[in-house]
This record gives structure tokens, C-alpha cells and sequence, in this order.
């Protein structure tokens, strides 16, 4: 995460705590009225990558310039059994490498555009790298219990 932006996040969290901010807050709520809750949603737009990734695989129909022909259900079922064959083809690969004795490949994944942020062993950005029989080494030193 980006120290700047982590300060300014911060910052602004602080100055809504205070009366000056919750009155402001108050301020903008009441010059533009509460959001109401739609019944039902027929189109939205993605805040980020993210939010359009996650969007797409369920809902592509509702999202804004992006047209799809499928509904919702039958892309879900599409991606459901794609998933389920790609997880058994990952499964099959680390079985036959454990089957014929070979020494787990090692890994190191980067998260970061300087390239020292990285997801150790157990997290869900590196969960792949276990999937396939492969260490990362960014495993921590201690047991997946030193923490809990």
C-alpha cells in the first residue's frame, strides 16, 4: 500500500471524526437528500477493476457498455463448470508431480509495481501456488497458528 495515500485515507477518517466533519458530513446529506434503495437494479457501473471483474462473471447484462447475451443464470452455470474443470486440471497437475517424485517448484508472486510486496503461503493471493503443489517462498517461518 502506498504511504501517501495511506496518510491521507487517514487523515480524512480523522477530520470526519471531529464535529467539523460530522457537520459537514450532516451538510452534504441534507442539501442532497438521502440515498433511497432501489428495488430492483437494471443497470450499474463498476467503482474499479475489481468491482468490474466481479460484476462481469455475474451479472454482464447490468453492467453500463458493457452488452452480453447471456442472463445472469446461464453465465453463472457457464463459469461454474469451467471453474470445476480448470480446479481438477490443477489437482491432476500437483498429484502427477508428487506421483513421479519431483521436487516442488518455487515460486515467488510480486503485488506490487516495486516488486517487495508479495501474498505469504495460506493467503488468498498465493492460494494458486499451493493448488498446484508449488512453495511459496514467501512462507513464513512460523506455523499457520502463530497468529490465531
Amino acid at each position: 500500500m502506498n504511504r501517501r495515500a495511506l496518510l491521507k485515507g487517514m487523515l480524512a477518517g480523522i477530520v470526519m471524526l471531529t464535529p467539523i466533519g460530522r457537520a459537514f458530513t450532516k451538510e452534504l446529506i441534507s442539501q442532497n437528500g438521502a440515498l433511497k434503495t432501489p428495488n430492483n437494479i437494471h443497470k450499474v457501473y463498476a467503482a474499479g477493476p475489481p468491482a468490474a471483474v466481479f460484476l462481469y462473471t455475474l451479472v454482464p447484462e447490468k453492467l453500463i457498455s458493457w452488452p452480453s447475451a447471456m442472463s445472469a443464470e446461464a453465465r453463472a452455470e457457464q463459469l461454474a463448470i469451467y471453474s470445476k474443470r480448470l480446479l481438477k486440471r490443477a489437482a491432476d497437475f500437483a498429484l502427477a508431480h508428487r506421483a513421479n517424485g519431483q521436487r516442488p517448484a518455487r515460486i515467488y508472486t510480486t503485488r506490487s509495481n516495486d516488486g517487495l510486496e508479495t501474498g505469504l503461503a495460506g493467503s488468498i493471493h498465493s492460494e494458486v501456488i499451493e493448488l498446484l503443489g508449488c512453495h511459496n517462498v514467501a512462507s513464513p517461518p512460523y506455523s499457520k497458528h502463530y497468529w490465531a
